[in-house]
């Protein structure tokens, strides 16, 4: 009995280490790949998360992190995309309740076969769940900063790497 109980300390102490603010994508990367779901499902949650990350954890066996990954306001288009296709019907509920999906999976959500998904979706659509314009114009590399660190402005005659 006393080794579930040291599981369960330690499963604690890794969602408080993935709920702490500042780690960065190394540590971060290695949370996300716990036995735990709680520590995935906290990654998951998290407004700092990377792309690739995001879309592991979109994919992941548990429901619970796939539910949390649909959530985050912070989440890729193309994680959405790739959530809007789960057969799951909580993390499409998850996914409709996101002040941050696009429009384009909502739409395709509205022709859903369960009668929840398509009512919400339906919903959203008809303005009871207003879709955020402002971070579809934005753009992906404004939500994650790891596009912007890579970005290089190139003058007409040079050319420059990033290394």
């Amino acid at each position: 009995m006393g080794h579930g109980l040291s599981q369960t300390r330690g499963d604690s102490l890794d969602v408080l280490d993935a709920a702490r603010p500042g780690l960065d994508r190394t540590h971060l990367a290695l949370l996300a790949q716990s036995r735990h779901r709680a520590v995935r499902e906290t990654i998951a949650r998290r407004d700092d998360v990377p792309v690739g990350i995001q879309a592991v954890l979109a994919q992941d066996d548990a429901t619970e992190v796939r539910i949390a990954v649909a959530a985050n306001p912070r989440t890729a288009s193309s994680v959405f995309d790739h959530l809007s296709t789960d057969r799951n019907p909580s993390v499409l509920i998850s996914l409709l309740t996101n002040p941050s999906l696009p429009c384009a999976p909502v739409e395709r959500l509205g022709s859903h076969r369960r009668a929840k998904v398509r009512a919400l979706a339906l919903a959203r659509l008809n303005d009871a769940f207003p879709v955020r314009l402002g971070d579809e114009a934005r753009g992906e590399d404004a939500k994650f900063p790891e596009l912007r660190e890579r970005a290089v402005i190139v003058g007409p005659f040079s050319m420059s790497a990033v290394s």
